[in-house]
């Protein structure tokens, strides 16, 4: 879309709020009988302004690492973050499999320091869109994987304190907050004292959660899906019950 095409569109989307009329557009959905996006995001990560992530807008991220969960989600991409050290065969079929952009967590508590930065430049040359930088993950080694990479460095915060300012520094170029309750709280800090940087949020348990974390400053919501033991559980309770047991 040129940028004079883009500035008209704009104006009359303005101009038709100004009559009165909503320029929300709802997306028509086609699916298989079979192959559905069952496992949904949070309908409220649809106000989401979004990221515009190597020329892909992000809105959603389903977080998981489950392959069957991610390719029956309708996230726009997958955070890849998990208990264990960082494995590039499974990055691998992460990439392979999941048909969405991928951010890949390199840090962790059992893993830091060289070995983060050079899974993190192993991660951007199997085709990551970024790598994913956890609460642990001190400016110092940000700014070692930031000197070797140039996809862009996601740096996890649980609160709002001067590591912010100093991971972003360091090179963080998207802030993912992850702060149970307090979400909303401190994106709205993070978003207050850094308006132009992407934030991503955790939705919480519900549409209210996800929305006020919207409401607050996020750009992009993470969301953790159901597992794939819960959905099957409630398969078959709906078997059980179709056949009268």
């Amino acid at each position: 879309m040129s940028d004079t095409f883009a500035g008209d569109f704009e104006s009359e989307l303005i101009l038709a709020e100004e009559k009165g009329f909503s320029a929300a557009l709802e997306a028509k959905s086609v699916q298989g009988q079979l192959l559905k996006a069952e496992v949904r995001a949070p309908r409220a990560a649809r106000n989401c302004p979004g990221i515009e992530l190597i020329g892909h807008t992000i809105r959603t991220l389903v977080f998981s690492t489950d392959l069957y969960i991610i390719r029956n989600s309708n996230a726009d991409a997958v955070l890849a973050a998990a208990p264990f050290t960082c494995q590039p065969s499974i990055t691998q079929a992460l990439l392979q499999i999941s048909g969405r952009p991928v951010l890949a967590g390199v840090t962790g508590a059992t893993t830091s320091g060289p070995r983060s930065v050079i899974l993190a430049m192993e991660s951007e040359s199997q085709g990551v869109s970024a790598v994913i930088a956890n609460m642990s993950a001190d400016p110092e080694l940000i700014s070692s994987m930031a000197r070797m990479i140039d996809i862009p460095i996601v740096a996890t915060v649980g609160t709002f304190d001067e590591t912010v300012a100093l991971k972003i520094a360091a090179g963080a170029r998207i802030i993912n907050v992850a702060a149970g309750r307090k979400t909303a709280e401190v994106v709205a800090k993070v978003r207050e004292a850094f308006p132009e940087i992407p934030i991503i949020a955790t939705a919480g348990p519900t549409e209210e959660t996800a929305q006020a974390a919207i409401d607050a400053g996020a750009d992009a919501l993470s969301w953790t899906p159901p597992s794939s033991q819960e959905l099957e559980r409630e398969t078959m309770r709906k078997n059980r019950e179709a056949v009268g047991l």
